[in-house]
C-alpha cells in the first residue's frame, strides 16, 4: 500500500506532449508502420518473382505477406497502447479525451469508430460528466457488433457512472455482463485480468454500500494484485480511501485521497480527492480555533 503522494511509475511516452502533438505524433507513427509494411511486401515480391516465379514462388510469397500483415497489426496495436498510456499512466482523461476526438476527426475509419468512441465515454465519465459518457456510449454499441474488448470497455464505463451515481441497480446489472464476458474469455491475459479487476470495484462499490467492511477490505487484496496500470492503483488507492472514511478512519482517508489528488491527474476522483481535503482541513481548523476560544473564554474571572 502507498504511504506518501508519490506516483507509482514514471509518465508516459505523450506526458510533455498536448493532445495536438499526441494525435500528430500516433498518426506518424502509423504512417511509418504502413509505409514500412508497404516497402517489406513490395520487396518480398520482387525477391519471389526473380527466383520462383512459379506456384511455390506465390506460396513463399503468400506467407510472408501473412508474416508481415501480423508484424503491422502487433505494432499498430503497440502505438495504440502507448497513446492510451495518455489515460492509463498519466491520468490525464482531459488530454485524452481531446486526442481520441482529434483522431476521431482525421481517421474516419468505420471500423475504428466505436473505439475512439468508447475512449472519449470513458475519459468523459473519467472526469464526471455522466451523461456525455453513457451517449458517446450508446453510439459506439449500436453502430456495429462490438468486439470483446470493446465490449468490456463500455462496460467500464456504465460501471464508472452507476458509481457516481450510487446506482446499485446498474452496478448489479454491469456486474452480470461482465460475468457473461468473462465466460468468453481465456482464463489467463490482460483481458481477462481487467475484467476481474472491473468486477472487484463493482463488488466493492456494492459491499461498500452495504456496510460490509470485510468483504471490502478482501477486494482491496484483489484489486491490489490485479492492479497493472497507474491509474487502476490510483483507483484502488481511492476505494482504500473511502472505505477508512466510511469506518471513521479520517486519518487513513485522508492519506489516501492525499495520494489520489497527487497522483490522479485530471481524473474526478483526484479533484474529488482534493476537495475532501479541503474541506476536512477547514473543519480542523474551525475546531482548533473553537477550542482556543473556549480556552480563553474560561479564564474570565466574573
Amino acid at each position: 500500500m502507498p504511504t506518501s503522494t508519490k506516483a507509482p511509475c514514471s509518465g508516459s511516452c505523450y506526458a510533455n506532449a498536448t493532445a495536438q502533438e499526441a494525435a500528430r505524433k500516433f498518426l506518424g507513427r502509423h504512417r511509418i508502420i504502413v509505409a514500412g509494411a508497404a516497402a517489406a511486401l513490395i520487396a518480398c515480391a520482387a525477391c519471389v518473382a526473380s527466383l520462383e516465379p512459379g506456384v511455390e514462388g506465390l506460396a513463399v510469397f503468400m506467407i510472408d505477406a501473412l508474416i508481415v500483415s501480423l508484424a503491422s497489426t502487433v505494432l499498430n496495436r503497440c502505438n495504440f497502447s502507448k497513446l492510451l498510456g495518455i489515460m492509463s499512466t498519466d491520468c490525464d482523461a482531459r488530454k485524452m479525451l481531446d486526442a481520441a476526438s482529434l483522431l476521431m476527426e482525421r481517421r474516419r475509419r468505420p471500423k475504428e469508430a466505436p473505439t475512439y468512441e468508447l475512449v472519449c465515454a470513458m475519459c468523459s465519465a473519467q472526469l464526471g460528466c455522466d451523461d456525455v459518457a453513457l451517449q458517446w456510449a450508446d453510439k459506439a454499441e449500436s453502430e456495429q457488433k462490438l468486439g470483446l474488448s470493446n465490449r468490456l470497455l463500455a462496460c467500464n464505463v456504465r460501471a464508472v457512472v452507476a458509481g457516481h451515481r450510487g446506482d446499485r441497480n446498474e452496478l448489479a446489472n454491469v456486474r452480470g455482463q461482465v460475468a457473461a464476458l468473462s465466460s468468453e474469455m481465456r482464463a489467463s491475459g490482460a483481458l481477462r485480468r481487467t475484467a476481474d479487476l472491473l468486477a472487484s470495484w463493482i463488488d466493492f462499490d456494492l459491499a461498500l454500500g452495504d456496510g460490509d467492511w470485510q468483504r471490502c477490505s478482501e477486494l482491496l487484496g484483489s484489486m491490489q494484485v490485479l492492479s497493472a496500470t497507474r491509474q487502476q492503483k490510483v483507483s484502488t488507492e481511492h476505494r482504500r480511501g473511502m472505505l477508512a472514511e466510511a469506518r471513521g478512519d479520517m486519518g487513513a482517508a485522508g492519506d489516501r485521497y492525499a495520494f489520489v489528488a497527487a497522483n490522479g491527474g485530471t481524473c474526478r476522483m483526484a479533484r474529488q480527492s482534493a476537495e475532501w481535503l479541503d474541506m476536512h482541513k477547514m473543519r480542523s481548523e474551525a475546531g482548533r480555533s473553537a477550542g482556543r476560544l473556549c480556552e480563553d473564554t474560561s479564564s474570565i474571572v466574573l
